[in-house]
């Protein structure tokens, strides 16, 4: 490790990392070799790392109705990448939402996360009793449902694989650390959608390894307000390319 890499903080040297790994084609010969110095590179961030405000993770005095079950602390967004921690109250969960040709890592810094997630496969139209139900719903396979803390290695999602999942705190407020990239684009082709499971009459997914799901509005029990990041800054230690927008 250079003097110079030796000055930066642990997420300071992530965000470098995440940026010389993302900037690169998926394609490329480089870009599986970088992706993984990322994921071990966040196996290392603690809640520390980031000055995580351990206030944002008591529960709410007098919770009502309108107190937002997430947090979100934003600590880089650009168009390589994005970089925040998410704080889901006691319950709170991130519903069942896709992430377009994006690739994800999560890590989480405080309590206990279930992650449930599916892989999209192509639409099996033969296996649905009409055709016009392949217009609506989306065939996945089931990929894992397991729980993390802040001692498991983090999770990494696919373009594909794992792709569309589901982030519940079960037990306990907890956090997450998240990185996308390429980041969300609400007004282009990388839109965040959000599915429930749908079962599908006269039909035999679950036993051929494949289930469908329908897309639908934002459920009405996630929202987010957002808090400020404390850390050390990341957008001065990389290229202006890189840059928050």
């Amino acid at each position: 490790m250079s003097l110079e890499e030796m000055a930066l903080t642990r997420i300071q040297r992530l965000a470098q990392q995440s940026f010389k790994t993302f900037r690169l084609p998926f394609a490329d010969p480089k870009f599986k070799e970088n992706l993984y110095k990322t994921v071990s590179l966040v196996n290392e961030i603690q809640a520390q790392d980031a000055n995580l405000d351990m206030n944002l993770l008591e529960p709410t005095s007098t919770p009502t109705v309108s107190t937002p079950p997430v947090t979100y602390v934003k600590i880089h967004e650009g168009d390589i990448f994005s970089m925040g921690i998410f704080i889901l109250k006691r319950g709170a969960r991130l519903p069942l939402h896709d992430h377009p040709g994006m690739y994800g890592i999560l890590k989480a810094l405080h309590g206990c996360l279930r992650v449930r997630s599916f892989s999209e496969l192509p639409t099996i139209e033969n296996h649905l009793p009409n055709a016009s139900l392949a217009k609506v719903l989306k065939t996945v396979a089931f990929h894992a449902d397991f729980e993390v803390n802040d001692k498991s290695q983090s999770c990494l999602l696919m373009p594909v694989e794992g792709n569309i999942h589901e982030i519940l705190a079960p037990s306990g407020p907890a956090a997450f650390l998240d990185i996308l990239a390429p980041p969300y684009d609400i007004d282009g082709e990388r839109d965040c959608h959000y599915f429930k499971e749908a079962h599908v009459k006269n039909t035999e997914s679950a036993a051929n390894g494949f289930h469908f799901l329908a897309e639908i509005p934002c459920p009405s029990d996630f929202w987010c307000d957002s808090s400020l990041y404390r850390g050390s800054s990341v957008d001065n230690v990389l290229p202006p390319l890189a840059e928050s927008s």
